[in-house]
């Protein structure tokens, strides 16, 4: 009787460490993955500290700005309007197409440069379309 108690727990112990190994052969992958995944976390880490700091730093520079959206936007008109100026004085007077051409293109440049540094600030301070250009 002694010897068949002796066998029947014998297999149970058999039977729960199959289960164990078994066991241990499924985690083995998964504790590999989350070791990866943990050195690819803290390798992370740190790149993604100094990207925050570079877009605080971005931030901060353009709080500081002297140039406001009101400030670029009232420059932005007096280019234009003494652009409209120079046109209509010296309009006649400009034979050169070639000369035309680059300064049309130089004020064009110069507003489209405004107009994305106005949008990269309202982009920053959550006042996208807001005020759109030409109302």
């Amino acid at each position: 009787n002694e010897e068949s108690i002796f066998r029947t727990k014998q297999a149970e112990h058999e039977s729960r460490s199959a289960k164990a190994e078994s066991g241990c052969e499924v985690l083995e992958p998964l504790i590999t993955s989350l070791e990866k995944r943990e050195g690819d976390a803290r390798t992370a880490v740190p790149r993604i500290e100094q990207e925050i700091s570079e877009a605080e730093s971005q931030l901060s520079q353009l709080d500081s700005s002297s140039f406001s959206d009101e400030k670029i936007k009232e420059q932005i008109a007096e280019e234009q309007q003494q652009a409209e100026s120079l046109s209509q004085r010296y309009g006649s007077d400009i034979v050169d197409l070639n000369a035309s051409r680059k300064q049309t293109q130089m004020w064009k440049s110069l507003v489209t440069m405004f107009e994305a540094k106005i949008a990269i600030a309202n982009k920053e301070t959550g006042l996208e379309d807001e005020h759109p250009l030409g109302d």
